[in-house]
């Protein structure tokens, strides 16, 4: 299974608006029904809306990893952005912030599926998902899923993005369970790895 998480911030004018201290004030079409995320509405598209700090944030579904999948994804951020977008006033407007795609990974290996990634794959998909101002790609070992945290992306960009993510995930949670595999991946490269101190989700 993978998902995408859209993140946005919300302007009125060239202000920046506390989106979480808007929320509650908003008609947004589902029920909080996350114990875990008093923010968090649970909506009929199949997605979530919530905030994290000042920014607004969607989470589509996820969907089952087929051929066409990356399309399907797609569609289900244009029908979360347009869901955000008309529950807010006509003078607000948002801004793309960040993408995080998740991977269904087990959570036995999703720790050590994310070392991997960050030395096999991090920066061919920091090609694909981040510019060169960003402040680095972030992989998160997350209960039962692997994240992958860059710039705000759609279109054909977010299609290749998950696309890679999806694959190159994959192929390390393969490779924690079999030496075998892992002596298929991609030549390692030398990567810093540190704790983010932005984005810390």
């Amino acid at each position: 299974m993978f998902g995408v998480e859209h993140e946005y911030r919300v302007y009125d004018g060239d202000q920046q608006l506390d989106f979480e201290s808007l929320l509650h004030g908003l008609q947004v079409d589902g029920l909080r029904l996350d114990p875990t995320d008093p923010n968090a509405y649970r909506t009929r598209w199949g997605g979530v809306v919530t905030a994290d700090g000042r920014e607004a944030e969607i989470a589509t579904a996820p969907v089952l990893l087929r051929p066409g999948c990356t399309t399907e994804l797609e569609w289900r951020t244009v029908v979360a952005h347009h869901a955000l977008a008309s529950a807010l006033p006509d003078h607000v407007r948002l801004d793309g912030y960040s993408t995080h795609l998740n991977l269904e990974v087990d959570d036995g290996d999703v720790v050590a599926a994310g070392r991997l990634f960050v030395h096999h794959f991090a920066p061919a998909m920091m090609l694909l998902l981040d510019r060169p101002t960003s402040p680095g790609l972030l992989v998160r070992p997350r209960c039962g899923r692997l994240e992958l945290g860059g710039e705000y992306c759609r279109g054909d960009q977010l299609r290749a993005a998950a696309t890679f993510a999806a694959a190159g995930g994959l192929a390390c949670a393969a490779a924690v369970r079999s030496r075998d595999n892992r002596r298929h991946l991609p030549r390692a490269v030398r990567a810093r790895v540190r704790p983010a101190k932005i984005r810390t989700g």
